[in-house]
């Protein structure tokens, strides 16, 4: 029992200034989720960066533009200045050559007409009214101056025979001066009468050029008139389709010259688009392309494979939509139609489109080369500007 007591003492004092790395550690192993949290993560980074550097995306420039034919369009254009009566054709609907695309309003033309048919005719009964008066007055003149004539021939008569018998002294001489002075009366109210007589004869004539004049007058507007009234239907020049109608409603003014509508040729349709500077350099003719039609949504009814035919060497104009330099580009559409649950959906001349335009394939990874790149070119533009 004391060799007991005086050993246990001893005993705890030595464990007690045992040291603490000497004691041992037990470590649990790590749930199981969180190894397969990490192995996941692992995984997917993995497979990402795999795919990343394998798989390829296409680079594209897009660029928009609108549908157009590849044949002229032609406008027609309003032939005078009128109201629209009636819009027969719609918008994108094909038509023949001659169909009726507009009708004007006629009615003024046709009241215009009636008018200027009264004009003529009473330009016409006052010519004859004062013709005939003036004739009248002719015929009394001519008259005139026969009965004159016919005396004066008369009294010139005696006078030539009675001049030898005069100068033989059968007559005396106070006599023969007498009918000497008749006769030149006589010859004096001939060239009064003669002289009015042309005055009646210009009368005459100025009245006739002045009729003919007014009723040539009256007479060519009555033929615009009647050209108006012939053109009150504006008719499709070509065989195609309603492009670009200006007027939207009956009742719209139209200026002489003004265009109000376009037929452009059926068959055949291209896509052109327009080109930032930018990208201009990297465009090379048969490239592929895709065209989205705006008027049918790209997530409904897809796009359609085109190619690019060809680009302008001249940029356009800025305006005032347009501020930067364009340059205008060609595509070449495959179908011009697109498909929706088996269903064909036509596309036509003058629908906006966006075009996609594929420069190369292009690996995923390099989005990244390509961020941390300018990344760095900044900094080093940072340093050297310092």
């Amino acid at each position: 029992m004391t060799t007991s007591n005086s050993n246990s003492p001893k005993t705890n004092s030595s464990l007690a200034v045992r040291p603490l790395n000497h004691q041992e550690v037990q470590l649990r192993p790590a749930p199981l989720w969180s190894k397969a949290l990490a192995w996941t993560i692992i995984s997917t980074a993995s497979l990402g960066f795999i795919f990343a550097v394998f798989a390829k995306i296409d680079e594209v420039v897009l660029a928009p533009g609108e549908l157009q034919p590849l044949g002229a369009e032609r406008p027609v254009k309003a032939p005078f200045g009128g109201v629209i009566k009636d819009i027969v054709a719609k918008e994108g609907q094909k038509v023949n050559a001659g169909d009726t695309l507009l009708r004007f309003d006629a009615d003024v033309s046709r009241k215009r007409k009636e008018t200027l048919e009264t004009q003529i005719k009473l330009e016409r009964k006052r010519f004859e009214e004062e013709s005939r008066a003036v004739e009248a007055r002719k015929r009394g003149v001519v008259e005139r101056l026969n009965g004159i004539n016919r005396s004066l021939n008369t009294e010139s008569s005696i006078y030539t025979n009675i001049i030898p018998l005069a100068e033989i002294g059968a007559m005396q001489l106070t006599e023969l001066l007498r009918q000497r002075n008749k006769v030149e009366q006589l010859e004096s109210e001939a060239q009064v009468v003669k002289a009015d007589l042309e005055e009646v004869e210009a009368q005459l004539n100025k009245l006739k050029q002045e009729s003919l004049r007014e009723i040539s007058e009256l007479e060519r507007q009555m033929v615009e008139v009647q050209d108006t009234i012939t053109k009150e239907k504006l008719s499709a020049p070509i065989a195609g389709i309603v492009y670009g109608m200006i007027p939207s409603s009956a009742g719209y003014a139209a200026s002489a010259g003004e265009t109000l509508v376009k037929v452009v040729p059926g068959g055949e349709i291209e896509a052109k688009i327009y080109i930032t500077n930018q990208d201009v350099g990297f465009m090379k003719p048969g490239m592929k392309a895709q065209i989205r039609v705006d008027a049918f949504p790209y997530t409904q009814f897809g796009s359609i494979t085109g190619s690019l035919k060809s680009v302008g060497t001249l940029p356009l104009e800025p305006d005032q939509q347009n501020p930067m330099p364009r340059f205008p580009a060609y595509v070449k559409i495959d179908k011009d139609y697109l498909e929706k649950d088996g269903e064909k959906y036509e596309i036509s001349a003058g629908q906006s489109v966006q075009v996609n335009l594929i420069l190369r394939d292009k690996r995923v990874i390099s989005l990244l080369t390509d961020a941390v790149q300018k990344a760095l070119d900044s900094l080093t533009r940072i340093k050297s500007s310092k």
